[in-house]
């Protein structure tokens, strides 16, 4: 009977089922690229964060943007601030007269508590946030000599 006992509070210590108790909400935005040159272009983002929890910590790992062109690898340019509203980034050694793909994006990591049974610590976890994506063109224009 005793033994029952014992294997009732171990199980009960290691059922899993987990409470979380925060809400995270994260919006991206792309904005139009501006300063569009043949081979360069600002590339510009807004995050807003909507974040509510108990005994968590919230902090932006990377953020930035995603560049591509038709037959070419995705590039992922990093703005070095980690901090809520606007970011931009300028990126150089763009091809003239060539159509890019720009999109925005944030990674965030949070700790939040958890229970499990009768334990509870803490967890983290990483969530990524997109912008929609927008389309550009950089310039075609002749480049004087003699500069």
């Amino acid at each position: 009977m005793k033994n029952l006992f014992y294997l009732a509070i171990l199980s009960l210590l290691f059922t899993s089922c987990e409470k979380h108790d925060f809400y995270l909400e994260g919006q991206v935005r792309t904005l139009s690229p501006q300063e569009i040159t043949n081979h360069s272009a600002t590339l510009h983002g807004n995050l807003k964060i909507t974040f509510e929890g108990k005994d968590t910590d919230l902090k932006i790992i990377e953020r930035g943007f995603v560049l591509t062109s038709t037959g070419s690898q995705d590039r992922k340019i990093y703005d070095n601030v980690s901090v809520r509203g606007n970011f931009s980034r300028m990126v150089a050694n763009l091809i003239p007269n060539t159509k890019y793909q720009v999109q925005a994006f944030v990674t965030m990591e949070y700790n939040y508590d958890y229970w499990s049974g009768y334990m509870g610590g803490y967890r983290s976890k990483q969530q990524t946030f997109y912008g929609s994506t927008i389309e550009f063109t950089t310039k075609n224009e002749p480049v004087d000599a003699d500069l």
